[in-house]
């Protein structure tokens, strides 16, 4: 319901929302997915046609209106985007300077060794890691309040053996969070942070003459992961339960 809603806020965003229900037609509803949606993944076009395709048939059923003009709507069909990750190299700089890196370094390794989504990044706590084991059972929700993973079930994530160490050492037991001390940051905050990290990165990297380090989405790294993982041997059904 969460995810709905935030396309639903999406929606309300363009013309198409200022327009009376009767004059909706299905030429305008193909213009907005076809331009105003056009930047937008395939899996959120075909979530918003849903949606927009229910409320059409509460419409009818409640009489504000007689049909449904998302019904004839053909959705564009878009490939799926490739899937990026970070290369050994650039791994081994990220991580090399992450022990260096006091404000956003602690994060990086769990990004990049736990494969954490942005959402539960932003709700862990030092007491979910204990040795080599980080506990995944909570995330922070597109209404800003704190729930359970994407998928409401808990998980556990081994760390390496020379990862754990580090990430050890920089844990506050004081902090509820890992990220934000007491409270946990906001979405904006972690892009924030995230993007100050790389530029504090490849600042590092020049001083010290390696090669810069693109700056990919937060979500690359938890592909990263998974690439290193598949490629380390680890079937498929137990990288899927870990991710």
């Amino acid at each position: 319901l969460d995810e709905y809603q935030k396309y639903a806020d999406r929606i309300k965003k363009y013309k198409i929302a200022k327009i009376q229900l009767l004059d909706i037609k299905p030429i305008l509803l193909s213009d907005f997915f076809n331009e105003d949606l056009s930047k937008y993944s395939h899996t959120v076009i075909k979530k918003t046609r849903f949606l927009l395709n229910a409320a059409f048939e509460a419409a009818i059923e409640n009489e504000f209106c007689y049909k449904n003009p998302m019904r004839t709507v053909a959705i564009p069909q878009k490939a799926p985007g490739e899937k990026k990750a970070f290369s050994d190299k650039e791994v081994k700089l990220i991580d090399e300077f992450s022990l260096v890196d006091k404000d956003f370094g602690v994060c990086m390794l769990l990004f990049l060794h736990a494969g954490l989504r942005s959402e539960e990044l932003r709700a862990i706590g030092p007491t979910d890691i204990q040795g080599r084991i980080v506990t995944i059972n909570k995330a922070i929700k597109e209404t800003g309040k704190i729930g359970p993973t994407k998928n409401g079930k808990p998980r556990i994530v081994a760390l390496s053996p020379t990862i754990a160490p580090l990430i050890q050492v920089r844990l506050n037991s004081n902090d509820r969070y890992i990220l934000g001390g007491n409270d946990y940051v906001v979405k904006d905050t972690l892009r924030s942070k995230y993007d100050s990290f790389f530029k504090r990165l490849n600042k590092w990297c020049k001083e010290n003459k390696k090669p810069s380090v693109k700056r990919l989405p937060p979500h690359c790294c938890r592909h990263t992961y998974a690439t290193r993982a598949r490629r380390e041997g680890i079937p498929i059904e137990i990288l899927s339960a870990l991710l």
